[in-house]
Order: C-alpha cells, then structure tokens, then sequence
C-alpha cells in the first residue's frame, strides 16, 4: 500500500532528494539502551521511539530449569557491527494503524511512498552499483513465549545470521509495523551508510504530523 518514514525535516529533505541512509544496528542498540528509563515503561507495556534493548536479539523466557525456575535465553549472532538498517513504516490492509501517532517519536514529520515497488527498485539499484549486500522483508514480530513464533525466527536465521535482525518482539514493538532494509558491509567502521537513489518527488510526499493524521 505505502511506505511510511517517520523523521525530522532534514532528514527528510535529504531522503526526498534521493539520499538513502542506513543506520547501524549497533548504534541504534546503544542509543535505545541510553534512552530506555525515559521511554521504556513496564507499566504501559509499549516502547515508542529508539528503545528495543533487543536490537538484533531474540529473546525469550519460556524456558524453564527442572525446578521450574524461568530462563531467560537470548540469541545474539554477533552482527551489529556490519549489519545497517533503513527503517520504513508499512503501511497495509494487513496492518492496524491503532498506534500510528506514536512513531512521531521518530520525528514530526513523514515521508509518504506511494509506490512500494518502484522505491524498492530504486533501493536496491543503489545498493548495487555501490556494491552492497542488502535484503529487505517486514519484521517479524514474536511472543517470547510462544513456541510457533520461535519456530518461525529459528526458520528465519536459517535463511542468514543477519536475518535475526528482523526479528522484535510483538509486545513491545507491533505498533511500529516495521519493513526493513538491512545492507551488510563486513568493511565498514561508520556510523551511517549513505548513498545516492534517484529523487523521490515523484512517489512520496513529505507531510506535517498533521497534515498527515487528517489523511487517515
């Protein structure tokens, strides 16, 4: 249906104008652990903007020892240092949109992409010529309890380590409805990846908070 990118008027200047910037997992994994008490709310059940302390984590405490102590077990592959994410909000049928105000967290404003396909194109032409190894799908959204769930993100890693990274946990991060580019690059030591796609004025559209929410 369309792609959301939530962001503040900069970024999303530079994103109209056809710049593609990828995130490392590993930064993003720092920042929500330095603002996880002022977001994070066990009380309220729900994250919103940059807090998952499981940032290429899965996690799950439905395991217990014979004595029926809880285990918590998480498993890291290790790749957040070469693994960087451009985040996209999916907007679907499939989707509920319940808690879509929540990602203003990420900025005041949003870039709307109208044509999902064409932008992919565009996407993964840029990683391409740029030499990158990219893979992109919604995230999957498990319960940390649920055993079909685990069996789904077992499947998932066995596809490649870096998918683990489309894994979060439905409790918490549901509402962010998330589709996710992932570029791997094993070389680099920078914060961001940025490259060059054609300009997006022809397929998406920057809206204000409130011009967009009178959309709905």
């Amino acid at each position: 249906m369309a792609f959301l990118k939530f962001i503040d008027k900069e970024g999303a200047d530079s994103f109209m104008s056809g710049t593609a910037q990828f995130g490392r997992v590993k930064e993003y994994l720092e920042i929500e652990q330095k603002y996880a008490e002022k977001f994070l709310k066990a009380e309220q059940k729900k994250c919103a903007g940059k807090t998952d302390e499981m940032e290429g984590k899965y996690y799950t405490t439905k395991n217990q020892t014979l004595q029926g102590i809880p285990v918590r077990l998480t498993i890291n592959a290790d790749r957040q240092d070469v693994d960087y994410a451009l985040c996209l909000y999916h907007l679907d049928d499939k989707r509920s949109i319940e808690r879509i105000t929540d990602m203003f967290e990420f900025g005041e404003y949003v870039v709307k992409i109208e044509d999902e396909l064409e932008f992919d194109r565009r996407i993964k032409n840029g990683a391409k010529k740029n030499k990158y190894l990219l893979y992109n799908r919604d995230v999957l959204y498990y319960q940390d309890e649920s055993i079909e769930d685990e069996m789904k993100v077992m499947d998932l890693m066995t596809e490649s380590l870096d998918h683990v990274s489309f894994a979060k946990r439905k409790e918490l991060f549901l509402y962010q409805n998330e589709y996710r580019y992932l570029l791997v690059d094993e070389n680099a030591d920078e914060k961001n990846i940025r490259f060059k796609i054609r300009k997006l004025e022809d397929i998406a559209t920057i809206m204000t908070r409130s011009e967009f929410l009178k959309t709905l």
